[in-house]
């Protein structure tokens, strides 16, 4: 809820600090009738490849466009290289979806590895788009990818 009065006319401190806390949202303990009997919109969890391929860069741009689209809906975790994927990026996560750029699965190996399972596996090259080196990334080819993650986000 977001208080609906209009701050008082004038110059002055009070009247700016008046201004400034026009719109402060209701505490969150405050109960929401809207929101009875509904769970909490949990963020979905997106583990991506960090493959240097075209459709390694395809998974880190589906990620970003997904969290830009749809901003709080999901969170991105890219599986590194190196260091793989943290036990405590994904200890708290209650839906995880592996975005795999080619049938290596990368993001699947680390995320075993962290001795978690995804709910979901996605694998670009399975989604019909051609691994072709370091090819650019079509935005087609994004758009697939990112219609596949919300089909197995619902």
């Amino acid at each position: 809820m977001w208080r609906t009065s209009l701050p008082p006319a004038g110059r002055g401190k009070a009247a700016r600090k008046s201004r400034r806390n026009a719109a402060i949202p209701a505490p969150a303990d405050a109960a929401d009738p809207a929101s009875e009997g509904k769970e909490q919109n949990v963020p979905v969890t997106l583990i991506t490849c960090s493959g240097i391929s075209n459709t390694g860069k395809l998974t880190t741009q589906a990620a970003l466009s997904l969290m830009q689209k749809r901003p709080g809906d999901y969170v991105w975790v890219r599986a590194q290289q190196n260091g793989g994927v943290s036990a405590d990026e994904i200890a708290e996560a209650k839906r995880v979806i592996v975005l795999d750029g080619c049938t290596d699965c990368c993001g699947a190996k680390k995320l075993a590895e962290a001795g978690f399972t995804p709910d979901s596996h996605l694998i670009a090259t399975e989604l019909g788009i051609t691994k072709n080196g370091m090819a650019d990334v079509q935005f087609a080819e994004i758009g697939k990818v990112v219609a596949a993650v919300l089909e197995a986000s619902r």
